[in-house]
């Protein structure tokens, strides 16, 4: 039960925690930073039952969050785990046990009024040896737990989302643990107004549209209705309103800086090319999607092991697998990597993030135990023939 249980990204889905313990970031205001988490983004309010979720290794992070929920008059639970303890379920618990595993879970939902959890995996391709139908077996169980909780309106805030600075994160994304590090703690601390001025900007030019078109020197060019469907933001804060809306309104990730939309179904025709995606042992190279009618009708990549362990989930998984999910616009102005380095994230302004599988966390209503996020740098977007991104940039993008 983690931010993949919303996204269905199931490589993490079943991690609890990490296990060794990394170098702590220096000089890091845990209290100044739970404070803002709490108060400003997560719409916790007096007396709500709040389950905070995180690793051994950030336990100051995760205490200084409890505490912030409970000045609040609210009430935490807080739980720790390690990344081992989630690969040990599946070396040392019989399969006859697996359709099982997310009982609990699904009972506790119940009871929660808001969900912090606290994320980064130190080794993301730590599930590689995990046979992929022991996995989507698994994830049938979190998919009845994401779906509860979306439909009760659980307040839900993911710290890390993608970026938090792990050794791990940092190596698949190219970068040295410092710059993760540097970059992460940054973008969270930028004042939330900058992203939802950027946020607005992209409600307003989706708001009333019809048709996204999506092309890119690399041979992407896509093409998919939006008449009709919700823009579900990730700007900082879960308001009062979003919080009664419920559903993908009442999710955070954090840094924040996405604005996302799902398709009209089986309307998304055309051909995606993504230069790297990474995924679990490494990156997928050159991977292309063809899509007919909103499904998925042909896949390919350069050979790589990253790439056979994405095609034996992927064929391991359910119904939803090959359904067109939508796409993704990064908000954060101050999201970037050092030097001419491509940040591979959700958030940096401009960023175009296409989905496959399962599309709750974008406002639609097919659950997938599979779920796979690429990013296209570069792109650019036209909403009804009106240029939303140029190039990578985005337009009328906060300074």
């Amino acid at each position: 039960m983690n931010r993949h249980a919303a996204r269905a990204t199931l490589v993490a889905l079943f991690a609890l925690g990490l296990a060794p313990r990394a170098a702590a970031d220096a000089k890091v205001d845990a209290r100044g930073i739970a404070e803002r988490i709490v108060g400003e983004a997560s719409g916790i309010k007096e007396g709500d039952l709040v389950l905070v979720e995180g690793q051994v290794r950030d336990l100051d992070l995760v205490e200084e969050l409890s505490l912030a929920v409970a000045r609040r008059g609210a009430h935490p639970l807080q739980t720790l785990g390690r990344e081992r303890t989630g690969k040990r379920y599946y070396t040392e618990v019989p399969e006859k046990y697996d359709a099982a595993r997310a009982s609990f879970a699904l009972k506790l939902v119940e009871s929660l009024d808001a969900y912090v959890s606290v994320q980064g995996l130190e080794d993301p391709g730590l599930y590689r040896d995990v046979p992929a139908s022991r996995i989507a077996t698994v994830g049938k169980g979190f998919v009845a737990w994401n779906q509860r909780a979306l439909q009760k309106g659980l307040k839900q805030i993911y710290v890390g989302n993608g970026l938090y600075p792990t050794e791990g994160a940092a190596k698949l994304l190219g970068l040295t643990r410092a710059e993760l590090s540097r970059l992460f703690w940054t973008a969270l601390a930028t004042p939330p107004a900058q992203i939802q001025a950027n946020g607005a900007a992209v409600l307003a030019a989706l708001a009333g549209a019809r048709q996204v078109r999506v092309t890119h020197p690399s041979g992407t060019d896509l093409r998919f209705g939006i008449e009709g469907r919700p823009v579900v933001l990730s700007d900082g804060a879960i308001t009062p309103e979003r919080a009664a809306r419920g559903g993908a309104a009442a999710v955070v990730y954090l840094p924040a800086g996405e604005a996302m939309i799902a398709p009209v179904a089986g309307t998304a025709e055309g051909t995606v090319v993504f230069d790297r995606v990474p995924f679990g042992p490494g990156a997928i190279e050159k991977l292309r999607w063809t899509f007919q009618k909103g499904r998925l009708t042909a896949h390919q990549a350069a050979p790589g092991a990253a790439y056979t362990r994405w095609k034996e989930l992927y064929e391991a998984a359910g119904d939803g697998k090959d359904l067109f999910a939508g796409i993704d616009f990064g908000l954060h102005p101050n999201a970037r990597a050092p030097g001419k380095k491509v940040l591979l994230n959700f958030i940096p302004a401009g960023m175009v993030t296409l989905a496959l599988g399962d599309d709750t966390s974008l406002g639609g209503s097919s659950s997938s135990t599979f779920g796979t996020w690429a990013f296209l740098p570069g792109a650019t977007v036209e909403v009804d023939g009106k240029v939303l991104v140029e190039k990578g940039a985005l337009r009328a993008a906060a300074r």
